[in-house]
């Protein structure tokens, strides 16, 4: 699977039946816990299962640029226009200045500038040359091609080391007006491309003991650790953030993600934040912290807004969504973190929060935290009394993330409202199974105006919902 053979090459190689190895296939993408063969090959690349390296290619992807401690820098190559008209030729370059751009404001890797990017490309023989020329841990290049009124956009990452792809994606898009395209897809690259890129430096340090780990490498194995949702998952990347924090303090990612593994262990009301107001509370001095040291740190200020929101504070938490998407719009989580907001204000604003919450899942349908998003969307769907559309949001929310305890509380709500009592008695018996000690009542009042907390309890009640202190 990661020299990347077919069902039927593997069963030839091993001599076995395509069926059998067809079996074989799918228990490795379920035991990576990915979603096709194209991600099971990427995390067998990173957990070094795949072909070896030489020594050689190993030095080459563990250069750094100076300045820039270990974090692996990247540089994104001139994309080629293989359109007959040179007209396109514009295109390619604005794409590859807008998406260095985009890329750098993420402010997680560094990125090599454009103009170094394309001297040496045009000097060297190969991708894997010119990282290594560049001290360029990963390499994006691609292509644009225009006929027909349509433009075809193709974009891969590359491992700087080995050169090995290890991220494609394709864009059909019609061809209308040139900055509209440019802006879209440059928005749909980003947006695809660093959550690729960040699960794949977890990948990469996944398997090192964490003693071993630098900053940065801890800080991608936490964030890698929160998109697993369970409990250990949660306190082993609170002591991934907590050990990043001890080994750098003056960098904002590590009290960004501290705070973020709090608001994730409140949404799941882990025993550890059994205080909630003290949680809040902690998660807000985090996040002001982080954003202290990088005012520009876009994820700074999407997690501030859950320091506010968790605080009661929705109409702050709205503000500091919008200024993160302000800095870095490719960062979806602020558009979702605004649709949160807008539902939990008083007066919600649900048809403006549905818009904001369809638009993050639009720019990243494969986002490692859909399942938030899905509920946040099903909530804003509800509050419109659109339920059957929030059930659906609900059941696919469970089924990626099954342990996921706010979605049950959201579809035993729509069900009853409904008439469907019974299969809201059933869904609140499997809450009580998964999550003993959870109440959807108490995690409403982060995401509910208080004058909307009555009719919960009131619906709740009606399918045989009792809070766990009067059990």
């Amino acid at each position: 699977m990661a020299m990347g053979l077919s069902n039927r090459a593997i069963a030839e190689a091993l001599g076995i039946s395509a069926a059998t190895a067809k079996n074989h296939v799918s228990a490795v993408i379920d035991a990576l816990d990915v979603t096709n063969r194209t991600e099971a090959a990427t995390a067998l690349h990173e957990l070094g299962l795949g072909r070896g390296r030489s020594g050689a290619e190993e030095t080459a992807v563990d250069q750094r640029v100076q300045g820039f401690g270990e974090r692996p820098a990247i540089v994104v190559l001139p994309f080629q226009n293989f359109s007959s008209d040179p007209q396109y030729d514009y295109l390619a370059d604005a794409i590859v200045e807008d998406l260095t751009s985009r890329l750098a404001s993420w402010r997680w890797f560094p990125v090599i500038g454009k103009s170094s990017g394309a001297r040496v490309s045009a000097a060297v023989a190969d991708v894997k040359q010119a990282c290594r020329v560049l001290g360029a841990g990963y390499a994006v290049e691609g292509s644009v091609r225009c006929a027909g009124g349509r433009a075809r956009i193709t974009a891969q990452l590359i491992d700087g080391g080995s050169g090995q792809h290890v991220w494609a994606e394709r864009y059909d898009r019609p061809l209308g007006e040139v900055f509209e395209l440019e802006d879209e897809i440059v928005a749909t690259l980003v947006t695809t491309l660093e959550p690729a890129l960040a699960r794949i430096r977890g990948l990469r340090v996944a398997t090192q003991k964490p003693a071993n780990l630098g900053v940065w490498e801890c800080l991608h194995r936490g964030f890698l650790r929160l998109t697993q949702f369970d409990a250990d998952a949660r306190l082993d990347a609170r002591r991934l953030f907590e050990r990043a924090i001890d080994l750098d303090p003056g960098l904002a990612p590590g009290p960004t993600g501290l705070a973020f593994t709090h608001v994730t262990m409140l949404l799941y009301q882990d025993p550890e934040v059994a205080d909630r107001a003290a949680a809040a509370e902690r998660v807000l001095a985090l996040a002001q912290r982080a954003v202290a040291l990088d005012p520009h740190d876009a994820v700074a200020h999407f997690v501030l807004g859950f320091g506010h929101l968790y605080s009661g504070d929705a109409r702050a938490a709205a503000a500091a969504y919008e200024h993160a998407a302000e800095l870095n719009p490719s960062v979806v989580w602020a558009h979702g973190g605004l649709g949160v907001a807008l539902c939990a204000q008083s007066p919600p604003a649900p048809a403006v929060a549905q818009a904001a919450l369809e638009k993050a899942i639009r720019l990243s349908p494969e986002d490692p935290f859909l399942p938030y998003l899905l509920v946040a969307l099903g909530n804003a769907l509800a509050m419109q009394g659109h339920m059957e559309e929030a059930i659906a949001c609900a059941e696919r929310a469970r089924r990626i993330a099954p342990d996921l305890p706010v979605a049950y509380g959201n579809l035993a709500f729509c069900q009853t409202v409904l008439g469907r009592v019974e299969e809201a008695r059933a869904t609140l018996a499997q809450l009580r199974e998964i999550h003993p000690s959870y109440s959807p009542v108490l995690q409403a009042e982060a995401f509910v105006p208080p004058e909307n907390l009555p009719v919960l309890r009131d619906v709740l009640a009606a399918a045989g919902w009792v809070e766990p202190g009067d059990r």
